[in-house]
């Protein structure tokens, strides 16, 4: 999956903070139940929707009704999840970073899968299990690092055209702004 990282990282911190207060009998209402939901975009697009709900009845009936506003639809169970697999990524930003040769090297050693050259510097790839130590390694390296955390990646990557994108991406960041939702993970290459 490629996603414009800067929107990928600006999950609402505030969807996060009342998830956590929620799970831990802080906020209003009980306990916390997650639940990942799988549908369709526009354009055969997959997607999983993360959630962390104390009222799965309201939550299933928000993201069916996000869903259904942007052109899509919730999918059965398995439907979509096995166009993605779990994987450990570090994001290196360009500037602020001596050599990205040096940093992929040290990645590479530390148990890395795959490193991608992009234009804000590389991203990285692990297993879950070997985020940290790979983490580590590029930090001791001098890689800046801008974001590390476990995500899912889509094996099945689609290529939407320029009059494609937008309505995509209106679905992405509506998920996005529920108040329920974790994260949110696409097959479309935006």
């Amino acid at each position: 999956m490629v996603v414009d990282k800067a929107r990928a990282a600006a999950m609402p911190n505030e969807n996060i903070t009342r998830a956590i207060k929620r799970g831990t009998g802080e906020g209003d209402g009980g306990t916390l139940e997650e639940i990942i939901y799988e549908g369709y975009g526009p354009f055969g697009t997959a997607f999983l929707v993360e959630t962390a709900t104390d009222n799965k009845n309201r939550t299933a009936s928000e993201i069916k009704h996000i869903f259904q506003k942007h052109g899509g639809h919730l999918g059965a169970v398995g439907g979509v999840a096995w166009q993605f697999v779990t994987r450990g990524q570090i994001l290196v930003e360009r500037s602020g970073t001596k050599n990205l040769s040096d940093i992929e090297l040290a990645a590479i050693d530390a148990g890395a899968e795959d490193v991608r050259e992009s234009p804000e510097g590389l991203e990285i790839y692990s297993t879950p299990a070997d985020l940290n130590k790979v983490k580590e390694s590029v930090s001791v390296a001098g890689g800046k690092i801008a974001q590390a955390a476990i995500i899912k990646e889509s094996t099945q990557g689609l290529v939407l055209t320029e009059e494609q994108k937008p309505k995509v991406d209106a679905l992405f960041a509506a998920l996005e702004e529920d108040e329920d939702v974790i994260a949110v993970h696409t097959s479309a290459n935006l």
